[in-house]
C-alpha cells in the first residue's frame, strides 16, 4: 500500500516500473463499468498482489528470455492461436529492444502467469518457485475479503495477446473477459508448514503417508524445481520420524543395553539440538531483512542453513540403520569405524557419540580390573563369566574372552591383559584367600584415552601397571606360600624318573609284585613298598608336603596285562597348585612316566639278565652245543642293551634335560599365571612329540612298542634256556659222579646208555627249539629295528631322525 501511495511522487519518471504496473492497471480497470471507489479498490488490491510478485525472489530469474519465449509460443500453439503466437513473436523482438527494461526475462515470465490461458500461474527459477491451486468463482466484487492469512485472492483479465503491439501507448486490452480467480500460498505460510513437516507433525499442505506413516506427501501441486526443494525439507522430516522411531524401540529399554542406551541418549540429544534450530527459526518467520521489506527466511535460505543440520540427521539415520539390534563392544566397534569417515563434520559427530557410548564399557574395564567385579546383565563386556563353573576351574574356565564384544578400538593384547588383571584378582580372592587390595585407583582415564591411544597413553599405562602388579603378586603368592617351584623339581625327580637310586630300588623292591599278573596287585602292597623305597633313598630328605603328595596309582588293566604294564606312580595337587596342575596335566604327566618306566624296565631286564648269568658262565662253557645258544642270545641281549642304552641317553639328555632348562627360563621369565601354565604346558608337548607319544609318531611308536615287547620276549627266553642249561649241568655232574671206576663195563654201558637216551629224548630237543626260538627272535628283533631307524630317518623331528644315526652309527643293520 506504501508503494500505492507513493506513486505521485513518481510521476516524473514514466519509465518506472511500478508507474507502468499502475499504467497497465488503469487501462484494465477501464475495461469494467465500475464508479470511481470500486475503481480504486480494484487497482489498489491488484497493485498490492503485482508487486508482491514482482519482489518475490522467483522474479529474480536467470533464465535466458529466448526459453521463456518459446514456452509462451508453445502455450499459444497448444490453444491453436497461432495468429497470435505469430503477433507475439513479432512483439518480443520489440520487447527485447527497450534498453530501459533490465530484467526482460522476468517481465515475460510476470505475463505468462498473469494472463495464463489455464489460470495457473507457473513461476520458476532456478532458485525457488510458487504453486498455485484454481478454482472457478464470480467476478469480484468491492466487499470481496481474504480468506484467510495465508491465501489470497486475485483476479485479472483475460490474457492480453497483443501486449506491445505498438511502439508506445496503445491499448493493453483488446478483449475484455471475466478473470478467473487464484489462490497463491504465501511463503511465510509454506515455511511454517515446512517447519511442522521436518518435525514429522502434519500440516494442511504436508501429511504422513499413510502407505508406512513416516515419509511425508505432498497435498498440494508444485512446480518441479519448487517440488524438489520442498521434497529436501520433507526427507528431512523422512529421517527424523525414522530417528525418533528407533528412540522408541531402544531408548528406556533395559533389554537394550547400557551402551545403546547412551547411543540413544545421543542421538536424543542431537534431536534437541535440531528441536532449538527450528524453534529460532519458526521465530523468526516474518522478519524482514534491515531496510527492505524482503523476509528474513526464505525458501532458498533456510535450505542453505539448514543443509549442515539435514547431513547430521541423514548421516545419523546411516548410523543407526548400522547399530540396530547391536550391543556393546559390537556397537562400539560400528561407531569407531564410523568415526574415520571421510567427512570431517560427520567424523567429528560420531566421535562425539562415540565417547557417551564408551563410558559404560570404560567404568566396566575400571571395576574389573580394580576389583574383580562384573556387572554385565546385558553381556556387553568383551570379558565374559559363567557362574555355574567350580572354583577349581576358575582360571580356565570361568572367565573368557568375547572376542567379537573386543572394540576396535581395544587390541587383543590389551584385552587379554585386561581379562587376566581380574582373573588374578578373583584368583588371590577365591583360591589363595587373599584379600589384600593389590593396587587403588588413582584417577580414574579421561575417554578419549581409550578412543585415540595413539595421542594419549594413559589408557595403556594404566593397564600395563595393573596388568604388572596383580600378576607379580599372584606369582610371588605362588611361589613363596605354596612353592611351586618345589613341585616342578618334584614332578621332574619322581615321574619323571629323574630321581636315579630311588627308581632303581624301586624297581628292585616291586620286582616280584609286577611279575605278577595285574589283576593279582594288591594296593597296599605296592603302596608299603613305596613307602620303604622312600625311607631307604635320598628321597627321604624330601620336605614333607613334598613326599606326602607321592602315591601309587594302578591303571585300568588290559587282557594278559603283567604288573609292570600297570603300576604308575602317581602326585596329587590341591589349591591353587591344581589350576597349574590340573587333571589333564597330571594324566600327560603320567603319559611320559608310563613310557619312562617302560623303557627303564627295559634296561633294568636287560641289565639284570646279564649279572645273573654272569655267574654261571664258566661252568656252562665246557657245554659246547648249549653255550653255542648262550652266546648267540649274549649277541641278541647286547644289541638290546645298546639299543636301549642310546635310547635312555636319549630321553635323559637330548629330550628330558634340554626341555627342563627352557622350562626354567621360562618360569623365571613369566609374567603371569598363563605364562607359567602355557611353559608348562609347551614343556609336556615338547617331551610327548620327542618321546613319539603324540598323533604324528604312531606307527613309530608301535614299532618301539614291538621292540619292547621281543625284549621281554628275549628275557624270558634266556630265562627258560638258563633253567635248562643248568638242570643239565647238574644231570651230567650228577652222572660223573655216578661213573666211577668201580662199575663193571655192562654197569657203564648201561648207564652211558641210559644219559644219552636222557639227553637226546629230553635235552637235544629243547636244545634245538630254543635255538631255533632265539633265531626267529634275532631276525624279528633285527627287522623291527631296521623298520624303526627307517621311520626315525623320515620322521620331520630333527632330535629323532639324529637318534636314527645314534642306532645305527656303526651301519651294522643295514
Amino acid at each position: 500500500m506504501q508503494k500505492y501511495h507513493d506513486l505521485g511522487a513518481r510521476q516524473s519518471n514514466p519509465n518506472n516500473v511500478e508507474q507502468l504496473i499502475f499504467r497497465l492497471l488503469s487501462k484494465i480497470a477501464s475495461t469494467y463499468n465500475l464508479n470511481e471507489q470500486v475503481r480504486q479498490k480494484f487497482i489498489r488490491d491488484q497493485f498490492t498482489f503485482v508487486s508482491k510478485l514482482l519482489s518475490y525472489d522467483a522474479y529474480s530469474s536467470s533464465k535466458d528470455t529466448l526459453e521463456i519465449a518459446a514456452r509462451i509460443k508453445k502455450k499459444l500453439v497448444s490453444q491453436k492461436k497461432t495468429d497470435v503466437a505469430l503477433t507475439f513473436q513479432e512483439l518480443e523482438a520489440k520487447f527485447n529492444k527497450l534498453k530501459i527494461l533490465k530484467n526482460h526475462s522476468a517481465l515475460l515470465e510476470f505475463f505468462f502467469a498473469y494472463y495464463s490461458e489455464e489460470n495457473k500461474y507457473e513461476l520458476t527459477s532456478n532458485k525457488n518457485s510458487l504453486n498455485f491451486c484454481s478454482q472457478s468463482f464470480e467476478p469480484p466484487m468491492v466487499n470481496d475479503t481474504v480468506k484467510n492469512d495465508v491465501i489470497e485472492k486475485y483476479s485479472s483479465t483475460e490474457k492480453i495477446h497483443n501486449l506491445f503491439k505498438n511502439d508506445s501507448n496503445t491499448d493493453l486490452l483488446r478483449n475484455n473477459q471475466r478473470l478467473k480467480p487464484t489462490f497463491i500460498l504465501n511463503e511465510t505460510y509454506i515455511l511454517r508448514e515446512l517447519i511442522y513437516a521436518m518435525q514429522g507433525v502434519d500440516g494442511k499442505l504436508f501429511q504422513k503417508d499413510p502407505k508406512d506413516m513416516q515419509s511425508m506427501v505432498l497435498k498440494v501441486e508444485m512446480e518441479r524445481t519448487v517440488r524438489m526443494m520442498v521434497m529436501r525439507y520433507l526427507e528431512s522430516g523422512w529421517f527424523y520420524t525414522r530417528l525418533r522411531r528407533f528412540l522408541s524401540t531402544y531408548n528406556n529399554n533395559p533389554s537394550a543395553g547400557l551402551v545403546l542406551q547412551a547411543f540413544c541418549a545421543y542421538v536424543s540429544a542431537e534431536l534437541k539440538e535440531y528441536h532449538r534450530l527450528l524453534a529460532v527459526l519458526e521465530s523468526q518467520l516474518g522478519d524482514k531483512d534491515e531496510g527492505t521489506d524482503c523476509s528474513n527466511i526464505t525458501l532458498r535460505r533456510l535450505l542453505v542453513w539448514l543443509e549442515q543440520p539435514l547431513e547430521r540427521l541423514k548421516f545419523l539415520n546411516v548410523v543407526c540403520d548400522a547399530v540396530r539390534d547391536k550391543k556393546g563392544g559390537i556397537l562400539l566397534s560400528i561407531l569407531f569405524t564410523y568415526s574415520k569417515y571421510g567427512d570431517p563434520n560427520k567424523a567429528a559427530l560420531v566421535k562425539s557419540g562415540l565417547a557417551k557410548c564408551a563410558i559404560p564399557i570404560r567404568d566396566m574395564i575400571i571395576e574389573w580390573i580394580c576389583d574383580g567385579q562384573i556387572r554385565d546383565i546385558h553381556e556387553e563386556f568383551f570379558v565374559g563369566f559363567n557362574n555355574s563353573i567350580p572354583n577349581e576351574r576358575l582360571w580356565h574356565d570361568k572367565y573368557n574372552l568375547r572376542k567379537s564384544q573386543i572394540p576396535s578400538f581395544i587390541n587383543e593384547d590389551q584385552a587379554k591383559k585386561i581379562l587376566i588383571i581380574g582373573k588374578s584378582i578373583n584368583f588371590l580372592r577365591v583360591i589363595c584367600n587373599e584379600h589384600k587390595q593389590i593396587r587403588a585407583l588413582a584417577n580414574i582415564p579421561e575417554i578419549e584415552s581409550m578412543l585415540d591411544q595413539k595421542s594419549d597413553s594413559q589408557f595403556q599405562e594404566l593397564i600395563d601397571i595393573a596388568y604388572a602388579d596383580t600378576s607379580s603378586y599372584l606369582i610371588e603368592i605362588l611361589l613363596k606360600n605354596y612353592k611351586l617351584l618345589d613341585h616342578f623339581n618334584s614332578l621332574r625327580r619322581y615321574l619323571l624318573l629323574g630321581q636315579g637310586d630311588f627308581i632303581r630300588h624301586l624297581m628292585d623292591l616291586m620286582e616280584c609284585e609286577l611279575n605278577k599278573p595285574a589283576q593279582d596287585l594288591m594296593f597296599p602292597n605296592l603302596q608299603r613298598l613305596l613307602d620303604k623305597a622312600i625311607t631307604e633313598t635320598n628321597a627321604q630328605f624330601e620336605p614333607s608336603y613334598i613326599i606326602s603328595r607321592l602315591d601309587v596309582r594302578l591303571l585300568p588293566p588290559s587282557p594278559n596285562d603283567m604288573g609292570w604294564d600297570v603300576f604308575s606312580l602317581d602326585y596329587t595337587m590341591d589349591g591353587p597348585l591344581k589350576t597349574v596342575f590340573n587333571s589333564t596335566i597330571i594324566q600327560r604327566y603320567l603319559r611320559i612316566f608310563n613310557f619312562l618306566w617302560r623303557v627303564k624296565r627295559m634296561e633294568y631286564i636287560t641289565c639284570s639278565l646279564w649279572s645273573s648269568h654272569k655267574a654261571d658262565v664258566e661252568k656252562l662253557r665246557k657245554m659246547s652245543e648249549i653255550y653255542e645258544i648262550i652266546h648267540q642270545s649274549n649277541i641278541i641281549r647286547s644289541e638290546m642293551i645298546r639299543l636301549v642304552q642310546n635310547l635312555n641317553f636319549y630321553i635323559m639328555f637330548e629330550v628330558l634335560e634340554v626341555s627342563w632348562k627352557n622350562l626354567s627360563e621360562q618360569l623365571d621369565n613369566s609374567k603371569d599365571m598363563d605364562d607359567v601354565i602355557s611353559a608348562n604346558e609347551q614343556f609336556l608337548d615338547t617331551i610327548i612329540s620327542q618321546l613319539l607319544l603324540d598323533e604324528n609318531s604312531k606307527e613309530i611308536a608301535k614299532e618301539l612298542r614291538t621292540i619292547f615287547d621281543l625284549i621281554v620276549k628275549m628275557s624270558e627266553l634266556s630265562e627258560q634256556f638258563h633253567k635248562i642249561a643248568l638242570a643239565e649241568f647238574d644231570a651230567r655232574k650228577q652222572f660223573k659222579e655216578k661213573f666211577t671206576e668201580d662199575l663193571d663195563e655192562d654197569q657203564k654201558t648201561a648207564m652211558d646208555n641210559i644219559e644219552r637216551k636222557r639227553y637226546h629224548g629230553e635235552v637235544k630237543p629243547k636244545i634245538r627249539n630254543a635255538k631255533n626260538q632265539l633265531n626267529i627272535l634275532k631276525n624279528s628283533f633285527n627287522e623291527m629295528v631296521k623298520n624303526l631307524l627307517e621311520a626315525l630317518k623320515n620322521h620331520p623331528n630333527d632330535s629323532l631322525r639324529f637318534l636314527s644315526f645314534r642306532f645305527n652309527f656303526n651301519e651294522y643293520y643295514y
